[in-house]
């Protein structure tokens, strides 16, 4: 065989390798055509198992002595009492300086504690304008 009857089929097998990719990748598997009698069939199988399920159920009989022997009786709670803690703010994500302050947030700002009371507070009501226009303008 010349060279060139080997280049021609080279591309030749190359051409119908990648014809049969091209179909194998780019074509979509035929759906299966949905009837009612498939969708029924499926929902009622689905009824079904919840029944067996339900019917399972119902077979379960727990023993009330159980809950009057020594070792039921003889267990321990061990849970730990939750302290109820301050809540935050109404909005947490409103503009600070926005909104209502709890009681305690506002005898801070009245006493010049803010700072430890994690609120933001000006050194003049000129101070304060501004920077509510600034946040006006965002």
């Amino acid at each position: 065989m010349q060279s060139s009857q080997k280049i021609l089929i080279g591309v030749l097998v190359l051409a119908i390798l990648g014809f049969v990719a091209y179909k194998t990748v780019f074509t979509s598997p035929a759906a299966p055509i949905a009837s009612s009698d498939m969708a029924s069939s499926t929902e009622e199988d689905a009824g079904q198992q919840i029944l067996d399920a339900v019917a399972k159920l119902n077979t379960v009989n727990i023993d009330g002595t159980l809950f009057s022997s020594d070792g039921f009786t003889h267990l321990q709670d061990f849970s730990t009492q939750i302290n109820p803690e301050q809540q935050g703010r109404p909005n947490p994500f409103a503009d600070i300086g926005s909104g209502s302050y709890s009681s305690q947030q506002q005898a801070a700002v009245q006493t010049g504690t803010a700072a430890s009371a994690g609120t933001k507070t000006s050194s003049s009501p000129a101070g304060s304008k501004a920077s509510q226009g600034k946040s006006s303008e965002i």
